[in-house]
């Protein structure tokens, strides 16, 4: 379980659920899907072909050392950082401090997406297609 903010969790349930569970279900739907040569495929799209998911991870940690976040909050909100036995197999409900950092982090992320909102839409299926 993540905390991700309030930005994300309104896109996420915008999307139509094919999944009980799993925003994000593999074809057979018994787990989650591996979107890596997706995602891969949209950055080729967009010209940017030296960049990967990673990428992602480590622009969202820089964003948040940014707004003055500490390694173990950044950790945590990347899943980093190791649990006890009782937060990990009895607690499922991320920190307080972790959404408010999730959702700080992720409203700067939508800003300056909302800035840039002159590029071209991408159907994630045909880009998909072509990644095959």
């Amino acid at each position: 379980m993540r905390a991700i903010g309030a930005t994300a969790v309104r896109h996420l349930r915008s999307i139509l659920r094919l999944h009980d569970e799993l925003v994000f279900p593999s074809r057979s739907g018994a787990g989650p899907a591996d979107l890596k040569k997706q995602i891969s495929a949209l950055f080729d799209a967009a010209g940017l072909h030296d960049a990967r998911g990673h990428d992602l991870r480590r622009t969202f940690a820089s964003l948040a050392a940014d707004e003055g976040y500490g390694d173990a909050t950044i950790g945590e909100l990347l899943g980093h950082a190791r649990r006890g036995v009782t937060a990990r197999h009895y607690i499922r409900r991320p920190d307080a401090a972790l959404v408010a950092a999730a959702d700080r982090v992720a409203e700067r992320i939508a800003a300056s997406i909302d800035e840039r909102k002159e590029g071209e839409v991408i159907d994630l299926r045909a880009t998909q297609r072509e990644a095959v």
